[in-house]
């Protein structure tokens, strides 16, 4: 969870190693705002089904405007378990710039 204390315009990047924990299905990650207001603002997903227990990168990019205290997270926005891969990559990776 991140609390953007200033108000604007941000720039935010993820990228994560997920794994399948269930049944076949395309997987989603997405930037998800707690508050002010709770709604997902952007998502990327997988593109094809993904097995139980494969693996894969997954990673997007979003440009937010959110106002002072805002508070966001990268959330599973897929309706499957998932879990991050730590392994010799990077589990997950999240930048946020703020732009304006």
């Amino acid at each position: 969870t991140f609390t953007l204390s200033t108000a604007g315009q941000y720039l935010i990047d993820w990228s994560a190693t997920i794994k399948n924990e269930g049944s076949t299905a395309v997987l989603s990650l997405g930037i998800y705002q707690v508050s002010p207001t709770a709604q997902y603002i952007n998502y990327t997903n997988t593109g094809n089904t993904i097995s139980n227990n494969a693996s894969i990168q997954i990673s997007g990019t979003a440009i937010i405007s959110v106002t002072a205290g805002a508070t966001i997270q990268l959330r599973n926005s897929s309706n499957q378990n998932i879990s991050t891969v730590p392994a010799s990559t990077t589990a997950v990776s999240l930048t946020i710039t703020r732009i304006n």
